[in-house]
């Protein structure tokens, strides 16, 4: 069974903010978050388990440091990923270790979640892929066809001799 160890404080949050990571408190406890350089809705977040007012992280076994993404614009907040606790056992260096592991772990689930939002916006709003002058011929061609125009007198509706279409009683 591994040792627990207790991690001063000073030396998480002296690493987070050297990360450029910002704190806040939540229900007592000192949280840190970053923003995506790519999207400023979605956050790293660390959940120290650090009391504020306490120069260490809380005793053995009552919780470790949990790290998550989560996409956050004001209006609706959701967890993008949350990954494996960072245990506090072994030495500070190894907590540390593993701290920078699962934030590293944490970068790429944000920038994959991001990578899928954009491509679900773009295929939402595709992009015109045709020129003017390329729709303008697949409309000559289309208003030649038989089918077309079948279609059209099945509708009520008869093309001009412009080629713009004329609905009849109108």
């Amino acid at each position: 069974m591994a040792n627990f160890v207790a991690v001063p404080s000073e030396a998480i949050e002296e690493y987070l903010q050297s990360k450029k990571f910002e704190r806040s408190v939540q229900r007592n406890e000192f949280v840190y978050s970053r923003s995506s350089a790519r999207n400023p809705n979605v956050h790293i977040k660390v959940y120290t388990s650090i009391k504020e007012g306490q120069s260490q992280v809380r005793a053995a076994g009552k919780d470790a440091i949990r790290v998550c993404v989560v996409f956050d614009n004001g209006r609706k907040s959701f967890g993008v990923g949350k990954f494996s606790p960072v245990l506090r056992v072994h030495s500070v260096e190894s907590v540390l270790g593993r701290l920078h592991q699962r934030l590293i772990d944490a970068a790429k689930r944000g920038n994959e979640w991001i990578d899928q939002s954009e491509s679900r916006n773009q295929n939402f709003y595709p992009q015109a892929s045709k020129s003017v002058s390329e729709v303008q011929n697949l409309e000559e061609k289309l208003a030649d066809s038989e089918s077309y125009r079948e279609f059209l007198s099945a509708i009520g509706e008869s093309p001009s001799v412009d080629g713009e279409l004329k609905v009849e009683g109108m």
